[in-house]
C-alpha cells in the first residue's frame, strides 16, 4: 500500500548571522570603478534568515554573507528621477560590509532602495531571475534566488553618499520567499537532477523573474512571478565538482504560496528515479524554511520518452499521413496531429530535425528547437503555430506536439506527391533519447478529366483537360459518346493534357460537278442536340483498368423559320424575308400556286392551255428562301417576265447534315411545254423537287424565265452548271431529292446534306441559305405535269 508522505513543519528560530556586525574595514578595497567607494551594511530583520551557506538545525537555520553576494542599492531623491539600473555593492569577508560606488546618487534629500540579491530594476521594483532550471553546488544553498528587500533608509539634503543621518548605511533584510529543503538519504554524487513540479498547470513555481517593489521595503512586501516564462516546474541540477556525500540536502526558493499537491523527483545516474509527494492544506510563508525529510526513497527504472499518435486520420504514428486540410482553409490539417509527449523523467530537450526539399532549400527550415528557443527563424513564432515551447514545456512530464498549423506550410509551395519528414527528438533529465520520425506527404493531385464546355457546334470540336495521370500509368485514353449508345468514340490526345473530340468526314466520289464531296459522320464529334457521355479510361501501376466518366448537356441548334404568316402565299414576293413564292398570281382555276392549308404549304401547279396556238404553258407551283420580282410587258402581259433571287440571311450555330420535313404529293400525267430543253419530258409525269443549300455568297443567284425567250440563270449545286466561279466557291454544302411517287399521307423526309468544303467557317456572308421546293423539276423550261407537292415542318438534321 502506497505510503502518503506529508511535509514536515520545522518552525524555525531566524537569527542574526554571525559577523554581520563586523565594520572594519578592508585592508585592502577592491576595485569600484567610477566614483568613490562607499561601505554599506546588511544584516536580516529578527526573525529571518538569509544568505548563502543555511546550516539547518534541529529547530533553526543560520547563514552568512559570503564572497560573491551582492546587493542592489537604488539611490532616488525626493521628487527626483528613479536610476535605470541599481548599483552593485559586492560583499567583502575582510571588511564585513558591501563595497561599491553610487553613481547616481543626487544630493537633497531622498530615500536607499536596497535589495538581495543584485539584479535589474524597473522603476522602483527589483526583477530577479527566477527560472525553472537551478544549480546547486553540493549541499550548500545556492542564494542567487533568495529575493530579499530592505527597509527604505532615508537620506537628509546634509548627508552625502552612502550617509544616512551622518553615519555609514545599515539596511534591514526581509526575505520574501519561502525555502523548501528536502533531505534525501541517497549519496549525493549519484543524483543528476532533482525536479520539482507543482500539481496544476494553474500552481506556479518559477517564471523569468520575480517581481517585488522596494518603496515600501520591509516584511509586507509582496513578490509576484513575472507573467512571462511562468511554469510549474523547478529542476535542479548539481555543479560539475559537487562535493559527495551520504545525502542530499536540496533548497528550492519558492513563493509563499499554497501548493496542494508538490512532488519531488530524485534522479540519478543509474537512471533511476524516486518521488517523494507533499500534500499541503496551508501556504507557505515568505521567510520560512521547511524541510521533508525522506530516509529510504524508493527508486525505479525511468521509462523512455514516448509519443502517442491521436489517430484521427486512421493511421498509426509510423505510417505515412497525408497532408489534406480545411475546405477554404489550406493552412490547418482537416485531423488533429497533436501529439502527446510523454517523459517520466522530465524534459530535457525537444528538437525538430526536418527532411523537406520546400521547407529545407526554399524557406531554410532544417531544425526546430522547441525547447530553447520560441520562433522558427526567428520570424514565425511557435505560438502562432500552435506550438508549445521554452518554459512551456522545459522539465514537464508531458506535453502536447501540435503540429496541426506546423505541417500545412509545405502546401506554400511543396509539389503533389512529396514527403516531407519531422523527426522528433526528445531527450529526460536522466540522458534518455527518443526518436520517432513523423512523415507526412502532399497527396498526388487527383486524376480529373473536365470537359471544357468548348463545343463548337459547326466544327464539330470540343476538347478535355486531363490531369496529373501517373507516369506510370498505362493505355490512357479518353472516349465519349452520345448518351445511351453502346459504341464509344476515341478523343484524339493534343498534348498538355488536352484531349480534342472531332468529327470523321469520308470523302466521296467526285460528282456531276467533277469536284470532290465530302460527308460527316455524326456519331463522331459533337454535334446539336446530342447529350455527350466520356470517359478517361488508364492501366495503374497495379495492372488494374481504372475508369473516370461524366457527361455535358446538348445544346441547342438553329431554326428554320415557320411557313404559316409568311409573304410567300401573297402576290408580293418582291422584299421577302425568308421565305419566297413567285407567280402566285396564276391559278389552276381553283388554287394559287402556292398557298397554305393547315398545316402543310401546298403549291400546285397550274396549267394553261394554249392549243389555239400550239403549246400548253405550265406554271410550277414553287416555295423558296428568295424574292421573286414580276415585270408585266406586252400587249396583254404577254412579254412579262419574273426573276427569282435565290439565298436569304441565316445565322448557323451549328453545323447540319440533312434537312428534315414532312410531304405529300400527287402527279398528274397531261404535259404541258413551253420551251424545249435537254431533259425534256414526252412521257410518264414529272418529279417534284427539294433542293437544300449552305451558301456564303454577297449576292443571290438570279434565274429569270418568261414568255419572249427561254429560262437565264438555270443552275444545279450538284453539277454546278448556271453558277459562277464566286458562286461555285461559296457553294458549302448542298442536297437535293427528287420526288415522282404519289404520297397521300404524311412522309418524313430526310435529304442528307453533302459538303464540297468541310473546312469553311460558318458562313457570315449576306446570302447563306437556299431551301426550294417546286412541283416540278423542270418547271424553270416550263415543260411538265401539273403536280401537287405539300409541306411543312422543315428543321436542321445534325
Amino acid at each position: 500500500m502506497k505510503k502518503s508522505l506529508k511535509l514536515l513543519f520545522c518552525a524555525t528560530a531566524l537569527a542574526s548571522l554571525a559577523g554581520c556586525n563586523k565594520f572594519d574595514e578592508a585592508d585592502t578595497a577592491p576595485d569600484s570603478g567610477n566614483g568613490s567607494l562607499i561601505k554599506v551594511y546588511a544584516k536580516v530583520a529578527e526573525n529571518d534568515g538569509t544568505r548563502a551557506n543555511i546550516h539547518v538545525g534541529e529547530s533553526a537555520f543560520t547563514a552568512e554573507w559570503e564572497a560573491g553576494d551582492a546587493l542592489g542599492i537604488l539611490p532616488v531623491k525626493t521628487g527626483g528621477t528613479v536610476p535605470a539600473t541599481a548599483a552593485k555593492f559586492d560583499y567583502n569577508t575582510t571588511s564585513a560590509a558591501f563595497e561599491g560606488s553610487l553613481n547616481d546618487f543626487a544630493a537633497g534629500g531622498g530615500n536607499y532602495y536596497a535589495f538581495f540579491p543584485h539584479a535589474k530594476v524597473t522603476g522602483t521594483t527589483a526583477n530577479l531571475p527566477f527560472g525553472n532550471l537551478r544549480t546547486q553546488a553540493g549541499n550548500d544553498f545556492n542564494s542567487a534566488y533568495d529575493a530579499l528587500v530592505a527597509t527604505p533608509r532615508a537620506y537628509t539634503a546634509d548627508d552625502e553618499a552612502g550617509k544616512a543621518d551622518g553615519k555609514d548605511v545599515t539596511f534591514t533584510l526581509h526575505r520574501l520567499t519561502s525555502i523548501l529543503n528536502f533531505s534525501i538519504a541517497t549519496p549525493a554524487d549519484k543524483v543528476k537532477y532533482l525536479l520539482l513540479t507543482a500539481g496544476g498547470e494553474t500552481q506556479k513555481l518559477s517564471a523569468s523573474s520575480l517581481d517585488f517593489g522596494l518603496e515600501n521595503g520591509g516584511a509586507e512586501t509582496v513578490a509576484s512571478l513575472s507573467t512571462t516564462d511562468q511554469s510549474n516546474v523547478i529542476a535542479l541540477q548539481y555543479t560539475p565538482d559537487a562535493a559527495g556525500g551520504d545525502h542530499v540536502e536540496a533548497f528550492f526558493n519558492v513563493p509563499a504560496e499554497l501548493y496542494p499537491t508538490l512532488t519531488l523527483d530524485v534522479i540519478d545516474s543509474d537512471n533511476q528515479m524516486a518521488t517523494v509527494t507533499v500534500n499541503r492544506t496551508e501556504a507557505f510563508e515568505a521567510g520560512t524554511l521547511y524541510k521533508k525529510t525522506v530516509t529510504a526513497p524508493q527508486f525505479a527504472s525511468i521509462a523512455p520518452p514516448s509519443l502517442v499518435w491521436p489517430g484521427e486520420d486512421g493511421k498509426t504514428i509510423d505510417q505515412v499521413h497525408d497532408i489534406t486540410t480545411e475546405k477554404g482553409n489550406d493552412m490547418e490539417l482537416n485531423y488533429s496531429a497533436a501529439i502527446a509527449i510523454n517523459v517520466p523523467g522530465g524534459i530535457a530537450g525537444l528538437s525538430v530535425d526536418i527532411t523537406s526539399d520546400y521547407l529545407n532549400n526554399e524557406m531554410g527550415i532544417t531544425t526546430l528547437d522547441l525547447f530553447n528557443e520560441t520562433s522558427i527563424l526567428g520570424a514565425i513564432p511557435f505560438e502562432g503555430l500552435g506550438l508549445a515551447c521554452t518554459s512551456e514545456i522545459q522539465y514537464k512530464k508531458s506535453t502536447i506536439f501540435n503540429i496541426t498549423n506546423l505541417v500545412p506550410l509545405v502546401k506554400l509551395g511543396a509539389e503533389a506527391g512529396s514527403k516531407h519528414i519531422f523527426e522528433v527528438h526528445v531527450t529526460d533529465l536522466a540522458g534518455q533519447e527518443t526518436v520517432q520520425k513523423l512523415t507526412f506527404q502532399i497527396p498526388a493531385a487527383p486524376i480529373t478529366i473536365t470537359y471544357n464546355d468548348d463545343a463548337n457546334l459547326w466544327t464539330n470540336t470540343a476538347t478535355f483537360t486531363v490531369a496529373n495521370v501517373p507516369s506510370n500509368a498505362t493505355n490512357v485514353k479518353v472516349q465519349y459518346r452520345i448518351k445511351n449508345t453502346t459504341d464509344w468514340k476515341d478523343a484524339s490526345d493534343s498534348g498538355n493534357g488536352i484531349w480534342t473530340i472531332a468529327p470523321v468526314w469520308s470523302e466521296g466520289t467526285t460528282n456531276a460537278s467533277g469536284k470532290m464531296t465530302y460527308t460527316v459522320d455524326n456519331t463522331t464529334g459533337v454535334f446539336a442536340g446530342n447529350d455527350y457521355e466520356y470517359q478517361l479510361i488508364y492501366t495503374d501501376a497495379q495492372n488494374t483498368q481504372q475508369v473516370i466518366s461524366g457527361e455535358f448537356q446538348k445544346k441547342s441548334g438553329d431554326t428554320i423559320p415557320t411557313l404559316a404568316g409568311s409573304s410567300c402565299y401573297t402576290t408580293d414576293n418582291t422584299n421577302a424575308t425568308f421565305w419566297g413564292s413567285g407567280n402566285n398570281t396564276m391559278t389552276n382555276g381553283t388554287k394559287t400556286l402556292c398557298a397554305f392549308i393547315t398545316p402543310y404549304t401546298v403549291m400546285t401547279a397550274s396549267g394553261v392551255d394554249l392549243s389555239f396556238i400550239g403549246i400548253k404553258v405550265l406554271a410550277p407551283g414553287n416555295l423558296f428562301t428568295g424574292t421573286f420580282t414580276f415585270n408585266k410587258s406586252g400587249i396583254g402581259g404577254m412579254s412579262s417576265y419574273g426573276t427569282v433571287g435565290f439565298g436569304q440571311p441565316y445565322t448557323y450555330t451549328a453545323r447540319p447534315t440533312a434537312l428534315e420535313l414532312t410531304y405529300k404529293t400527287s402527279f398528274g400525267s397531261d404535259f404541258y411545254t413551253k420551251w424545249s430543253h435537254a431533259n425534256e419530258l414526252t412521257s410518264g409525269h414529272d418529279q417534284a423537287s427539294i433542293m437544300v443549300c449552305i451558301v456564303n455568297w454577297d449576292a443571290r443567284h438570279n434565274v429569270t424565265s418568261g414568255n419572249n425567250a427561254s429560262p437565264s440563270g438555270v443552275w444545279n449545286p450538284e453539277t454546278l452548271n448556271g453558277l459562277s466561279e464566286t458562286e461555285k466557291t461559296g457553294l458549302i454544302a448542298y442536297g437535293v431529292v427528287y420526288l415522282e411517287e404519289d404520297k397521300e399521307a404524311d412522309q418524313l423526309l430526310s435529304i442528307p446534306l453533302t459538303y464540297y468544303d468541310k473546312s469553311a467557317p460558318a458562313p457570315d456572308g449576306k446570302y447563306t441559305i437556299i431551301i426550294s421546293c417546286s412541283t416540278s423539276r423542270y418547271g424553270d423550261y416550263l415543260n411538265g405535269t401539273v403536280n401537287t407537292l405539300s409541306v411543312k415542318d422543315f428543321q436542321w438534321v445534325y
